[in-house]
């Protein structure tokens, strides 16, 4: 085949997360394609055969772009790239491609086809409601972990709704010692073995603004917001309790896991207004 006159075509930057068919999907469509990656692109890339087409993986990972962007300019076969994401392909590559995403029902066909009677993986997606409730209920806590880190809950939010599922003193650990003093992931793994999971267990969802409590407790009896894990550790001190007492409600009591505030008792007063000689 002569290659004068033949035009570039315009490479496919495919895109999707593991196990939506990227690779699969490319090779179907190119047939018996050469296959490289990214970030080990061959010295002779002027001789690869144009009839074969030519599969790039995992663009989005160290990729050798100037040698890309080479083989984009000069390859007149089919080229189709592969990455896990978009903002992670140099843009040098990005905007000299069409953009095209694998589905997940992509690859699970695929897999069906290979094995039949295989399961349907869970998919990790998920609202925090149904990560919660993994979070509780779960006994396998490695797979509460993966849903951590792949669904990644801001710090806040995470402590939001960890506040009425794990023990104050644990509440208090992880906001003083290790909210943004260490990395998310090792936040999501240290608040995921605090407890074992229990089928059986409750998932108490939170109101609006329950985990600003503790903070707004704390400055109430003197300490700063950045102290509020000294709190489980004060409480045992009898002034110190008796202090919180006289300035939270029995419903922020409560909330504290503390049990119930002693109610007080009303006393009589009499008015001098009706106090008579009989009286006397």
């Amino acid at each position: 085949m002569s290659l004068i006159g033949m035009q570039t075509i315009q490479p496919t930057l495919l895109i999707g997360k593991p196990m939506t068919g990227k690779t699969t999907g490319a090779i179907k469509k190119l047939g018996d394609p050469i296959i490289m990656y990214a970030n080990e692109i061959p010295n002779d890339i002027y001789s690869l055969p144009v009839e074969r087409g030519l599969l790039i993986e995992e663009v989005h990972y160290k990729p050798d772009t100037k040698a890309i962007v080479e083989i984009i300019r000069t390859y007149k076969g089919e080229i189709i790239i592969t990455s896990n994401n978009q903002k992670d392909v140099p843009e040098e590559i990005k905007k000299k491609c069409k953009i095209s995403r694998a589905s997940r029902q992509w690859g699970r066909e695929h897999i069906t086809k290979v094995a039949p009677n295989s399961e349907n993986p869970e998919p990790l997606d998920k609202s925090m409601y149904d990560v919660m409730r993994a979070f509780v209920k779960n006994t396998n806590r490695e797979e509460v972990v993966k849903l951590l880190k792949h669904n990644k809950p801001s710090d806040n939010y995470l402590m939001l709704w960890l506040m009425n599922n794990i023990h104050i003193n644990s509440l208090a650990f992880l906001d003083g010692h290790v909210k943004r003093r260490w990395s998310n992931n090792y936040l999501y793994e240290l608040a995921t073995y605090s407890i074992s999971g229990f089928n059986y267990a409750q998932l108490n969802t939170p109101s609006r603004g329950t985990y600003s409590n503790l903070v707004k407790i704390c400055k109430r009896v003197g300490l700063k917001a950045n102290e509020s894990h000294l709190f489980s550790i004060l409480i045992n001190d009898p002034d110190f309790e008796k202090k919180v007492k006289g300035r939270v409600s029995n419903a922020e009591w409560r909330k504290l896991g503390l049990g119930e505030k002693k109610l007080r008792k009303n006393k009589t007063y009499y008015s001098k207004s009706n106090v008579t000689l009989e009286d006397f």
